[in-house]
């Protein structure tokens, strides 16, 4: 019931309205001690009663500057005070001093009234709502895929007018909302951490394709094209447990001279978000092999693959054989991973979640009886 109402809160989050960094607009207040003053000194007399003069009268001029009319005669006495108009002639003229700090008060409270505005309440867009659930619980997620796609206005994806709300939109979310808790949530006991090394020549693609374009000498594999389909994936780590992996790649270049040969590692198979994501690019030197090492964090079921990068394709070296072509090569000694690697368990978003409570089997029910 927790996780269920968990879901729900995280969902409804996306309704919230997004921050502007706007404060609320102030609660009216009376003018300042100068200002009343200047208003009594040189308007009251004319502007006030029953009957004031041009039917304009101070006792309805509420200091309300959020009420658009109400700002529009505020600016309107500022403009005849200004322009001379007022107080008439016949009267005594206000200090220029009391002028200039009755018209620094109208524009200021004029200006912020403006800078409120009446702007659309707008709910959170998927990549928003992606950032803030990642902040809350600490994880390693993406929505793309997951959420419908906002629309837009105005070329802006951010816009209150066009971040509509429906039945099926937050239905979408509830789905990601018990997506995430169940990301999260630690309902096991610690995955055992593995640590293994592969090499290329036991991997599918190169024990099984009909061209030429592999060159095999003892535990090392050495790749000399760049066409997409000759890539190796690591077919033998295909991993249960979600979470972040160590990935040690040796690795050097051949036949190129005194160049290094570039080679690029992928995620390969499918993530959360429906896609496979490039690791990086990595330099391979020439003579004694060159050891990367990243973390990668790795959905379930999924794994590398590794390509050289702007070599031949694999129609010519498959013509010549890739035993006896000369061109510049990727030579790959091994590839070690380790993982999952947890500093803690249960892991952090767990325990931002149930702070530091002690995991326990759930209830095991026989025959509607807890035994």
């Amino acid at each position: 019931m927790k996780a269920v109402l968990l879901a729900v809160l995280l969902a409804l989050l996306a309704l919230l309205p997004a921050r502007t960094g706007a404060e609320p607009p102030p609660v009216a207040q009376k003018p300042d001690e100068q200002i009343r003053v200047f208003l009594s000194k040189h308007c009251q007399e004319c502007h006030s009663g029953e009957k004031p003069k041009g039917d304009f009268s101070l006792d309805k001029l509420a200091p309300d500057f959020d009420n658009p009319a109400n700002r529009e005669r505020w600016l309107v006495v500022l403009k005849r005070v200004q322009a001379g108009e007022m107080p008439p002639k016949a009267k005594p003229r206000p200090a220029e001093k009391d002028v200039h700090a009755l018209g620094a008060w109208i524009e200021a409270k004029a200006g912020a009234a403006r800078a409120h505005g009446r702007a659309v309440l707008r709910r959170l867009n998927r990549v928003e709502y992606q950032n803030t659930v990642r902040d809350l619980l600490g994880i390693d997620v993406d929505f793309q895929e997951m959420l419908p796609a906002d629309s837009s206005a105005n070329g802006f994806d951010n816009s209150g007018e066009a971040l509509h709300v429906s039945s099926f939109l937050l239905e979408k979310y509830l789905e990601a909302a018990d997506t995430a808790l169940g990301l999260a949530i630690a309902n096991g006991p610690q995955p055992p951490v593995s640590k293994k090394r592969y090499s290329l020549k036991d991997q599918h693609q190169v024990k099984s394709t009909t061209e030429n374009v592999y060159r095999i000498q003892d535990d090392t594999v050495a790749l000399f094209s760049s066409s997409p389909w000759t890539a190796v994936h690591i077919y033998h780590f295909y991993p249960p447990d979600r979470g972040r992996y160590r990935f040690r790649i040796s690795a050097s270049a051949i036949q190129s001279g005194e160049k290094p040969v570039t080679y690029c590692v992928s995620v390969a198979g499918k993530r959360m978000a429906g896609k496979s994501g490039l690791v990086g690019y990595f330099d391979a030197p020439t003579g004694k092999p060159n050891v990367v090492e990243f973390v990668e964090f790795m959905e379930p079921r999924t794994t590398i693959h590794i390509l050289p990068y702007g070599l031949t394709n694999a129609q010519t070296v498959h013509k010549i054989g890739a035993d006896k072509y000369e061109g510049p090569g990727l030579a790959v000694q091994f590839v070690d991973i380790e993982g999952p690697l947890n500093e803690t368990w249960p892991p952090a978003s767990h325990r931002r979640i149930f702070g530091d409570r002690e995991q326990k089997p759930s209830p095991v029910f026989n025959n509607s009886k807890r035994v």
